[in-house]
């Protein structure tokens, strides 16, 4: 691929910029873009062109960092989501859990047992009312049901979690009933049902700390990307100026106008492809 054709290409994207610009008439772009295309191959040409196919380049990558970045910020929040209805629920269970001990320990009369046990199915029914109302996207998310969520409606791209369910009967806390029940024996129920959701908190924390550190890591390589198009931006040479402020001049633009229209371009991969030789 020769530079005439990359060239083209850039004419070509320049071409569709001109659509994307409100700052300036369709017409007004159309004029510069047909002075790119129609100025001589010299040196300075050649090397402003690859310039601009390096501008691109670097706009490229800088948005593949942000979109990955921002990937990982959606699955941040969702795994947030989830970890704040594990803490809401343990809180509930840690409240049956006391009252438990209570009867356990004879703290509670005989005529209040009923009463406790009212109390214990409201906190039942709260682990339940919280588990259904994580949800992300309108998904539930503990419901045992894998859960795909879309980060690209245009390219359906996205990811897919899958967290156990967690109700009463899945932590083994339908059946608990202090009036019929031997108090030990709901304290044992309830201690595996903690265990449960301790264990499931653990992997919460672990995934949400795995993906902090990939976003730590994607804040660092976006900085470097937006350095890198910052530099393909700078003129190398006195030469480069004056080229580019001819072309921007005769078609009633600024360098600034260019590098807007500029700023939302791509190259397709065999561009990119001769660029990196």
């Amino acid at each position: 691929m020769d530079i005439r054709q990359v060239s083209s290409q850039v004419v070509a994207l320049l071409t569709v910029g001109a659509a994307l610009s409100p700052s300036k008439s369709e017409s007004t772009l159309l004029k510069a873009v047909e002075q790119v295309s129609a100025s001589e191959e010299g040196e300075n040409g050649d090397s402003l062109t690859i310039r601009l196919g390096n501008l691109a380049l670097a706009q490229a990558r800088l948005m593949k960092t942000s979109g990955e970045l921002g990937v990982e910020q959606t699955r941040r929040t969702l795994v947030e989501t989830v970890r704040s209805a594990l803490g809401e629920i343990q809180a509930e269970l840690g409240e049956v859990e006391r009252m438990v001990e209570a009867v356990d320990a004879g703290e509670i009369a005989e005529s209040e047992i009923g009463d406790v046990q009212e109390i214990i199915e409201f906190r039942l029914a709260r682990i339940e009312e919280i588990a259904a109302q994580t949800r992300f996207g309108g998904d539930a998310l503990l419901s045992g049901v894998s859960v795909r969520v879309m980060t690209d409606p245009i390219t359906e791209e996205g990811f897919e979690v899958e967290y156990p369910e967690i109700s009463a009967e899945s932590l083994g806390l339908s059946d608990l009933d202090v009036e019929t029940m031997d108090s030990g024996e709901a304290l044992v129920v309830i201690a595996e049902a903690s265990e449960s959701l301790e264990s499931l908190m653990s992997d919460v924390e672990e995934e949400l700390a795995i993906i902090e550190g990939t976003m730590e890591r994607g804040v660092s390589e976006l900085g470097e990307r937006f350095e890198a198009l910052r530099s393909s931006e700078r003129l190398g040479t006195a030469e480069e100026t004056r080229w580019l402020e001819e072309i921007a001049n005769g078609g009633g633009l600024s360098i600034g106008d260019l590098q807007v229209v500029l700023s939302s371009l791509k190259l397709d991969a065999e561009v990119v492809s001769f660029l990196l030789k």
